[in-house]
């Protein structure tokens, strides 16, 4: 019963999200010595006279250089309610988008990851799946002074100091990501 429950839901929700879209996001990363935190806000819109239901692919970082993942939350901001994940691996997460017609739906996602190897990545080319660049995302990363970082991925449009932290952000319009975000930091004792 339970494998056909499953396939139902898959089917149901392809045939029924073809008019969602995914368009804009606005992250804050923190890193300290220890994590790597990601606290996203994320705005999906049914572009159609129909309410849908669409399991949404969240992805983690995943290699031997990525620290585990943990401390995930999914919150649903547009109704204001906790969201519970239909699956959790190393990978991601999956959870379950349901959207009542010509409506926008606004997710808070958030985790922390353990810092490995002076390296941090947050996933970006997942955007491709969606088949369409965002049409706006704001990245923000506040990281310690005591923070050296070594590379981006993508250069910071501005950097802040605000008493002991480094605020880097990011603004992109009609972004499609080619990579990854990464940043590489060497931490001070």
């Amino acid at each position: 019963m339970k494998a056909v429950i499953n396939i139902f839901l898959i089917l149901s929700t392809s045939i029924f999200s073809q008019g969602v879209k995914f368009f804009a996001e606005d992250i804050t990363f923190r890193l300290d010595k220890e994590y790597f935190i990601v606290d996203g806000v994320y705005w999906f819109f049914n572009d159609t006279d129909k309410p849908v239901e669409k399991i949404i692919f969240y992805p983690f970082p995943f290699d031997t250089a990525a620290g585990e993942v943990d401390s995930i939350t999914i919150y649903n901001l547009s109704e204001q309610r906790e969201e519970t994940a239909l699956q959790i691996n190393d990978n991601g997460l999956r959870y379950l988008l349901v959207m009542a017609a010509s409506d926008t739906c606004i997710y808070r996602i958030g985790y922390r990851q353990r810092v490995r190897n002076g390296c941090v990545k947050y996933i970006l080319t997942s955007t491709a799946a969606w088949n369409r660049p965002l049409e706006w995302a704001k990245y923000k990363l506040i990281a310690d002074n005591s923070a050296e970082i070594n590379m981006f991925s993508y250069d910071p449009d501005r950097l802040y100091t605000i008493e002991n932290e480094k605020i880097f952000f990011w603004g992109k319009r009609n972004f499609q990501p080619e990579y990854d975000f990464v940043v590489c930091v060497k931490l001070s004792e």
